[in-house]
């Protein structure tokens, strides 16, 4: 995968390709060949190491030429090393720096290949394109990459994918195939695929994906897939249920698409917290009315308890018409469990009684007065990444102590809200 390149980086092919077409001066790419880190010398023989090269090199000058956006400058020597045109812009230097099988639970193979690829400035010591990169390669490797003896500015960007396969040949090929496709998605500037990830294969019902811990995915995050030819249109929702160093595996949980090797996900960069409103009817024996609350809630992904803090307003009445308002601070934990696009939940919550008002009660027993607390139980429907509704219902007790002037509240719950994930 393209690891965070910024909007300036994509905007500065755009603007280049622009101003080639305005001015006289033609806009040439030089491309300079694919080669190997000197620590892959025996990651194939040499006749196969030569079969990758010709094919990416292939590929890459296949779409340079065609893109209609760049004009490829080569030249040779005589001995058939490439040389430096004078009519060069910028030049291209793709270097290999992993070529690997990877290790995995599941039957299959699997092929991991990374290029870095640096693009060199020659008309100007600024850097091309302002880009951060954490890439997963050497960083002795690295560090060669970026430095330029001549003083020239130079940025470097890393294509990564993993391709599967019924063997390790098939799986190389995938594996290629993928370089071959980010390198134009770079070249061309689609910028919806940016810091985006790619599934390798559906296993048993399990969305196999390119990156592991090494790639910052977790257990229990969740991503959604999107088509980047539609505005970044959103496609499908995923929850990672495991995660080993390259590879993770996602459950589906909604999909208007079902996925395909190949299709690119993206991460849901929220920070854990879902704010939820509600409204609901309470009916007892002596009492009835509404309460209204919030919480907050650590969501969790896959984790089974997630804690929450909250309050809520007890506005209610007896037959005679006699009203007690009560504001309750309260804690607890949610029991969750997703089902495709729903989830779940039992709810168990305990808190503290403040009577604020009352036509019932004198003002000695206003304050601290009730201790108690609420079970739930909710279905929750998501809609997009952020937003839910759900419906919940259950029982709560508030107990009054020994004052024999005020009254135990307790009766059903039912009612709904509204979730927002941040």
């Amino acid at each position: 995968m393209i690891k965070k390149i910024s909007v300036s980086a994509i905007l500065f092919f755009a603007v280049i390709a622009a101003s080639s077409a305005t001015e006289t001066a033609e806009f040439n790419i030089g491309y300079r060949g694919l080669t190997w880190d000197e620590s892959l010398s025996d990651a194939l023989p040499a006749d196969k190491k030569n079969e990758v090269t010709s094919y990416l090199d292939n590929q890459f000058i296949k779409i340079l030429t065609s893109s209609g956006l760049f004009v490829v400058s080569e030249s040779s020597r005589e001995d058939g090393k490439r040389e430096e045109n004078a009519y060069e812009n910028y030049s291209l230097f793709p270097v290999i720096t992993v070529f690997k099988q990877v290790e995995s639970e599941i039957s299959g193979y699997f092929f991991d290949c990374q290029v870095a690829l640096t693009i060199l400035n020659n008309s100007d010591t600024e850097v091309v394109a302002e880009v951060n990169t954490e890439a997963e390669v050497n960083p002795e490797a690295d560090a060669d990459l970026n430095t330029e003896s001549d003083g020239r500015a130079s940025e470097v960007f890393y294509l990564k994918h993993i391709g599967s396969g019924e063997n390790s040949a098939v799986a190389m090929q995938k594996s290629l195939e993928g370089i071959v496709d980010q390198f134009e998605f770079l070249l061309i500037g689609f910028e919806q695929w940016s810091d985006s990830f790619r599934v390798i294969d559906i296993y048993q019902g399990a969305v196999i994906i390119n990156s592991g811990k090494k790639g910052g995915l977790r257990k229990g995050d969740f991503l959604h897939s999107f088509d980047p030819w539609n505005s970044g249109k959103i496609t499908g929702d995923f929850v990672v249920e495991k995660a080993d160093g390259d590879i993770s595996y996602a459950r589906i949980l909604k999909v208007k698409k079902y996925p395909k090797a190949g299709d690119s996900l993206r991460l849901d960069d929220f920070t854990g917290f879902a704010v939820n409103g509600y409204t609901d009817y309470f009916s007892g024996e002596e009492f009835s009315g509404i309460t209204t609350g919030f919480s907050l809630v650590w969501w969790g992904g896959l984790y089974v308890f997630h804690p929450l803090a909250g309050f809520e307003y007890f506005s209610i009445k007896n037959i005679n018409e006699a009203f007690i308002d009560m504001l309750i601070p309260y804690g607890g934990f949610k029991i969750v469990r997703h089902i495709g696009s729903m989830t779940l939940s039992s709810l168990i919550t305990a808190g503290a009684g403040y009577v604020s008002d009352s036509d019932l009660y004198s003002t000695v027993y206003r304050g601290w007065q009730y201790k108690g607390g609420t079970v739930k139980a909710s279905a929750e429907r998501r809609f997009g990444n952020r937003f839910s509704l759900f419906a919940e219902a259950g029982y709560s007790y508030w107990y009054s102590g020994d004052v024999k002037e005020l009254t135990d509240i307790a009766g059903f719950l039912a009612g709904g809200g509204v979730s927002v994930k941040f």
